[in-house]
Protein backbone atom coordinates (compact mmCIF):
# COMPACT_ATOMS: atom_id res chain seq x y z
CA UNK A 1 0.00 0.00 0.00
CA UNK A 2 1.28 3.49 -0.84
CA UNK A 3 2.45 5.39 2.21
CA UNK A 4 -0.10 7.91 3.33
CA UNK A 5 -2.90 6.31 1.34
CA UNK A 6 -6.33 6.29 2.93
CA UNK A 7 -8.55 3.20 2.72
CA UNK A 8 -12.29 3.75 2.93
CA UNK A 9 -14.44 0.87 4.10
CA UNK A 10 -17.56 1.10 1.94
CA UNK A 11 -19.55 -0.94 4.43
CA UNK A 12 -18.98 1.79 7.01
CA UNK A 13 -20.60 4.38 4.80
CA UNK A 14 -24.32 4.16 5.30
CA UNK A 15 -25.07 6.12 2.13
CA UNK A 16 -23.37 3.50 -0.03
CA UNK A 17 -25.76 0.95 -1.51
CA UNK A 18 -24.42 -1.39 -4.17
CA UNK A 19 -26.71 -1.86 -7.16
CA UNK A 20 -27.44 -5.53 -6.59
CA UNK A 21 -30.07 -5.61 -9.33
CA UNK A 22 -27.57 -4.39 -11.91
CA UNK A 23 -25.02 -6.91 -10.67
CA UNK A 24 -27.52 -9.76 -11.07
CA UNK A 25 -28.37 -8.62 -14.60
CA UNK A 26 -24.68 -8.44 -15.43
CA UNK A 27 -24.21 -12.03 -14.27
CA UNK A 28 -26.87 -13.26 -16.67
CA UNK A 29 -25.36 -11.29 -19.56
CA UNK A 30 -21.82 -12.38 -18.75
CA UNK A 31 -22.85 -16.04 -18.56
CA UNK A 32 -24.63 -15.86 -21.91
CA UNK A 33 -21.75 -14.10 -23.63
CA UNK A 34 -19.21 -16.55 -22.19
CA UNK A 35 -21.21 -19.38 -23.78
CA UNK A 36 -21.45 -17.51 -27.09
CA UNK A 37 -25.26 -17.77 -27.16
CA UNK A 38 -28.11 -15.58 -28.31
CA UNK A 39 -31.17 -15.14 -26.10
CA UNK A 40 -32.93 -18.18 -27.56
CA UNK A 41 -29.89 -20.36 -27.02
CA UNK A 42 -29.49 -19.20 -23.43
CA UNK A 43 -33.14 -19.98 -22.72
CA UNK A 44 -32.59 -23.52 -24.02
CA UNK A 45 -29.52 -23.97 -21.80
CA UNK A 46 -31.29 -22.76 -18.65
CA UNK A 47 -34.50 -24.73 -19.30
CA UNK A 48 -33.33 -28.08 -17.83
CA UNK A 49 -31.98 -26.31 -14.73
CA UNK A 50 -35.16 -24.44 -13.84
CA UNK A 51 -38.64 -25.56 -12.81
CA UNK A 52 -40.21 -22.90 -15.05
CA UNK A 53 -38.33 -22.88 -18.41
CA UNK A 54 -37.66 -19.32 -19.62
CA UNK A 55 -38.17 -17.78 -23.04
CA UNK A 56 -35.81 -15.63 -25.06
CA UNK A 57 -37.76 -12.47 -24.24
CA UNK A 58 -37.32 -13.14 -20.53
CA UNK A 59 -33.56 -13.57 -20.91
CA UNK A 60 -33.41 -10.22 -22.67
CA UNK A 61 -35.45 -8.51 -19.96
CA UNK A 62 -33.34 -10.07 -17.17
CA UNK A 63 -30.27 -8.55 -18.77
CA UNK A 64 -31.73 -5.09 -19.33
CA UNK A 65 -34.50 -4.08 -16.94
CA UNK A 66 -36.01 -6.84 -14.77
CA UNK A 67 -34.25 -8.23 -11.71
CA UNK A 68 -33.56 -11.92 -12.45
CA UNK A 69 -34.77 -14.44 -9.84
CA UNK A 70 -32.12 -15.99 -7.61
CA UNK A 71 -32.49 -19.47 -9.12
CA UNK A 72 -31.93 -18.01 -12.59
CA UNK A 73 -28.72 -16.30 -11.50
CA UNK A 74 -27.45 -19.55 -9.95
CA UNK A 75 -28.44 -21.57 -13.03
CA UNK A 76 -26.66 -19.12 -15.32
CA UNK A 77 -23.49 -19.45 -13.23
CA UNK A 78 -23.68 -23.25 -13.35
CA UNK A 79 -24.21 -23.20 -17.11
CA UNK A 80 -21.24 -20.90 -17.65
CA UNK A 81 -18.96 -23.12 -15.57
CA UNK A 82 -20.16 -26.48 -16.94
CA UNK A 83 -17.56 -28.31 -19.00
CA UNK A 84 -18.65 -28.33 -22.60
CA UNK A 85 -21.13 -25.52 -21.97
CA UNK A 86 -24.33 -25.27 -23.96
CA UNK A 87 -23.70 -28.10 -26.42
CA UNK A 88 -23.12 -30.63 -23.65
CA UNK A 89 -26.26 -29.57 -21.80
CA UNK A 90 -28.38 -29.53 -24.95
CA UNK A 91 -27.25 -33.03 -25.94
CA UNK A 92 -27.97 -34.30 -22.43
CA UNK A 93 -31.45 -32.82 -22.43
CA UNK A 94 -32.20 -34.13 -25.92
CA UNK A 95 -30.96 -37.62 -25.15
CA UNK A 96 -32.90 -37.99 -21.89
CA UNK A 97 -36.11 -36.06 -22.53
CA UNK A 98 -36.15 -35.16 -26.27
CA UNK A 99 -36.46 -31.51 -25.28
CA UNK A 100 -39.42 -31.95 -22.89
CA UNK A 101 -38.85 -29.56 -20.00
CA UNK A 102 -42.23 -29.91 -18.26
CA UNK A 103 -45.27 -32.17 -18.42
CA UNK A 104 -48.73 -31.69 -16.91
CA UNK A 105 -51.66 -34.02 -16.39
CA UNK A 106 -54.04 -31.47 -17.92
CA UNK A 107 -54.13 -28.13 -19.67
CA UNK A 108 -55.68 -26.67 -16.52
CA UNK A 109 -52.56 -27.59 -14.54
CA UNK A 110 -50.37 -26.21 -17.31
CA UNK A 111 -52.19 -22.86 -17.37
CA UNK A 112 -51.67 -22.48 -13.63
CA UNK A 113 -47.92 -22.29 -14.29
CA UNK A 114 -48.12 -20.70 -17.75
CA UNK A 115 -50.95 -18.14 -17.90
CA UNK A 116 -51.74 -17.24 -21.50
CA UNK A 117 -50.79 -13.60 -20.95
CA UNK A 118 -47.31 -14.58 -19.75
CA UNK A 119 -46.87 -17.35 -22.29
CA UNK A 120 -47.44 -15.18 -25.35
CA UNK A 121 -46.01 -11.87 -24.10
CA UNK A 122 -43.13 -10.60 -26.20
CA UNK A 123 -43.43 -13.30 -28.88
CA UNK A 124 -42.40 -12.45 -32.44
CA UNK A 125 -44.06 -15.44 -34.13
CA UNK A 126 -46.97 -17.53 -32.83
CA UNK A 127 -48.13 -20.61 -34.73
CA UNK A 128 -51.00 -22.74 -33.49
CA UNK A 129 -53.15 -25.58 -34.79
CA UNK A 130 -56.11 -27.22 -33.08
CA UNK A 131 -59.86 -27.65 -32.99
CA UNK A 132 -60.94 -24.28 -31.60
CA UNK A 133 -57.73 -22.70 -30.20
CA UNK A 134 -59.44 -21.62 -26.99
CA UNK A 135 -56.19 -20.67 -25.28
CA UNK A 136 -55.72 -17.83 -27.77
CA UNK A 137 -59.33 -16.97 -28.56
CA UNK A 138 -60.96 -17.35 -25.12
CA UNK A 139 -58.15 -16.95 -22.57
CA UNK A 140 -56.31 -13.95 -24.02
CA UNK A 141 -57.81 -10.48 -24.25
CA UNK A 142 -58.62 -9.39 -27.80
CA UNK A 143 -57.18 -5.95 -27.06
CA UNK A 144 -53.90 -7.59 -26.06
CA UNK A 145 -53.90 -9.65 -29.26
CA UNK A 146 -54.41 -6.48 -31.31
CA UNK A 147 -51.60 -4.72 -29.47
CA UNK A 148 -49.23 -7.64 -30.03
CA UNK A 149 -49.93 -7.77 -33.74
CA UNK A 150 -49.68 -3.99 -34.12
CA UNK A 151 -46.30 -4.19 -32.38
CA UNK A 152 -45.05 -6.71 -34.93
CA UNK A 153 -46.09 -10.18 -33.72
CA UNK A 154 -47.02 -12.56 -36.53
CA UNK A 155 -49.75 -15.16 -35.90
CA UNK A 156 -50.63 -18.20 -38.01
CA UNK A 157 -53.70 -19.92 -36.60
CA UNK A 158 -55.04 -23.16 -38.06
CA UNK A 159 -58.53 -24.36 -37.04
CA UNK A 160 -60.29 -27.64 -37.71
CA UNK A 161 -62.83 -26.72 -40.38
CA UNK A 162 -66.43 -26.53 -39.08
CA UNK A 163 -68.68 -29.09 -40.73
CA UNK A 164 -65.88 -31.39 -41.90
CA UNK A 165 -66.03 -35.14 -41.13
CA UNK A 166 -63.07 -34.86 -38.73
CA UNK A 167 -64.99 -32.28 -36.69
CA UNK A 168 -68.05 -34.54 -36.47
CA UNK A 169 -65.83 -37.45 -35.40
CA UNK A 170 -64.24 -35.33 -32.68
CA UNK A 171 -67.64 -34.28 -31.35
CA UNK A 172 -68.48 -37.96 -30.95
CA UNK A 173 -65.14 -38.65 -29.24
CA UNK A 174 -65.66 -35.82 -26.77
CA UNK A 175 -69.29 -36.86 -26.15
CA UNK A 176 -70.65 -33.54 -27.43
CA UNK A 177 -73.96 -33.15 -29.20
CA UNK A 178 -73.67 -32.64 -32.98
CA UNK A 179 -72.66 -29.10 -33.87
CA UNK A 180 -71.31 -28.14 -30.44
CA UNK A 181 -67.64 -27.91 -31.44
CA UNK A 182 -68.68 -26.49 -34.80
CA UNK A 183 -70.36 -23.59 -33.00
CA UNK A 184 -67.40 -22.99 -30.68
CA UNK A 185 -64.90 -22.97 -33.53
CA UNK A 186 -67.08 -20.65 -35.60
CA UNK A 187 -67.43 -18.34 -32.60
CA UNK A 188 -63.66 -18.21 -32.03
CA UNK A 189 -62.94 -17.52 -35.68
CA UNK A 190 -65.56 -14.79 -35.64
CA UNK A 191 -63.91 -13.18 -32.62
CA UNK A 192 -60.59 -13.07 -34.45
CA UNK A 193 -62.20 -11.71 -37.61
CA UNK A 194 -64.39 -9.00 -36.06
CA UNK A 195 -62.65 -8.12 -32.80
CA UNK A 196 -59.02 -8.45 -33.86
CA UNK A 197 -58.32 -8.43 -37.60
CA UNK A 198 -61.02 -5.92 -38.56
CA UNK A 199 -59.65 -3.44 -36.01
CA UNK A 200 -56.02 -3.69 -37.04
CA UNK A 201 -54.34 -1.04 -39.13
CA UNK A 202 -53.92 -2.03 -42.80
CA UNK A 203 -50.20 -2.54 -42.28
CA UNK A 204 -50.80 -5.01 -39.45
CA UNK A 205 -53.69 -7.02 -40.87
CA UNK A 206 -51.42 -9.31 -42.87
CA UNK A 207 -49.64 -10.40 -39.71
CA UNK A 208 -52.74 -12.32 -38.57
CA UNK A 209 -53.32 -15.32 -40.84
CA UNK A 210 -56.17 -17.79 -40.29
CA UNK A 211 -56.43 -21.17 -41.99
CA UNK A 212 -58.67 -24.23 -41.98
CA UNK A 213 -57.86 -27.92 -42.18
CA UNK A 214 -60.07 -30.94 -42.66
CA UNK A 215 -57.38 -33.37 -41.52
CA UNK A 216 -57.87 -35.45 -38.39
CA UNK A 217 -55.87 -33.63 -35.72
CA UNK A 218 -53.88 -35.80 -33.33
CA UNK A 219 -52.34 -32.90 -31.37
CA UNK A 220 -53.07 -29.34 -30.36
CA UNK A 221 -49.84 -27.50 -31.16
CA UNK A 222 -48.62 -24.07 -30.02
CA UNK A 223 -45.21 -22.88 -31.27
CA UNK A 224 -43.76 -19.65 -29.87
CA UNK A 225 -40.91 -18.10 -31.82
CA UNK A 226 -38.35 -20.73 -32.77
CA UNK A 227 -37.66 -22.31 -29.42
CA UNK A 228 -40.77 -23.26 -27.45
CA UNK A 229 -43.60 -25.70 -28.17
CA UNK A 230 -46.69 -26.67 -26.18
CA UNK A 231 -48.26 -29.92 -27.40
CA UNK A 232 -51.38 -31.80 -26.31
CA UNK A 233 -52.72 -35.10 -27.66
CA UNK A 234 -56.41 -35.36 -28.47
CA UNK A 235 -57.75 -38.26 -26.39
CA UNK A 236 -61.07 -40.10 -26.65
CA UNK A 237 -63.74 -38.95 -24.18
CA UNK A 238 -61.59 -36.07 -22.92
CA UNK A 239 -61.88 -32.33 -23.46
CA UNK A 240 -58.78 -30.32 -24.29
CA UNK A 241 -58.63 -28.95 -20.74
CA UNK A 242 -58.39 -32.51 -19.43
CA UNK A 243 -55.63 -33.74 -21.78
CA UNK A 244 -51.92 -34.07 -20.86
CA UNK A 245 -49.77 -31.12 -21.87
CA UNK A 246 -46.06 -31.05 -22.69
CA UNK A 247 -43.70 -28.06 -22.74
CA UNK A 248 -40.92 -28.71 -25.25
CA UNK A 249 -37.78 -26.69 -25.99
CA UNK A 250 -35.76 -26.77 -29.19
CA UNK A 251 -32.58 -28.79 -28.78
CA UNK A 252 -29.26 -28.69 -30.61
CA UNK A 253 -26.77 -31.41 -31.43
CA UNK A 254 -27.13 -34.76 -33.19
CA UNK A 255 -30.17 -35.97 -31.22
CA UNK A 256 -33.46 -34.78 -32.73
CA UNK A 257 -35.85 -33.44 -30.12
CA UNK A 258 -39.62 -33.37 -30.23
CA UNK A 259 -39.71 -29.65 -30.98
CA UNK A 260 -38.59 -30.36 -34.53
CA UNK A 261 -41.26 -33.03 -34.91
CA UNK A 262 -44.10 -30.67 -33.99
CA UNK A 263 -42.56 -27.78 -35.90
CA UNK A 264 -42.54 -29.89 -39.08
CA UNK A 265 -46.05 -31.20 -38.41
CA UNK A 266 -47.44 -27.68 -38.14
CA UNK A 267 -45.69 -26.58 -41.33
CA UNK A 268 -47.14 -29.55 -43.22
CA UNK A 269 -50.63 -28.75 -41.96
CA UNK A 270 -50.22 -25.07 -42.79
CA UNK A 271 -49.10 -25.77 -46.36
CA UNK A 272 -52.34 -27.71 -46.97
CA UNK A 273 -54.60 -25.11 -45.35
CA UNK A 274 -57.72 -23.60 -46.81
CA UNK A 275 -58.76 -19.99 -46.34
CA UNK A 276 -61.97 -19.38 -44.36
CA UNK A 277 -64.75 -17.49 -46.08
CA UNK A 278 -65.41 -15.18 -43.11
Amino acid sequence: MTEGATVTQLASRQAYQPDMAAMARDQIRAARESLGLDYEGMAAVLAPLLSHPPRAAQIRSWETKVVPPGDVVIAAGIAAQAAGGADTMSRLTAARYAGITAAYASRSDFLADYPAADLLAGASLIRASGLSLNMICQQYATSALRDMIEDGTEMRLLFLAPGCPAMRDRELEEDYSPGALDALTTLNMGILASQVQARLTPAAQGRLQIGLTGDTLRFNILLIDGGMCVAQPYLPHARGLDCPTMVIRRTSGPVRGLHGTFDSLFDQQWERRETPLC
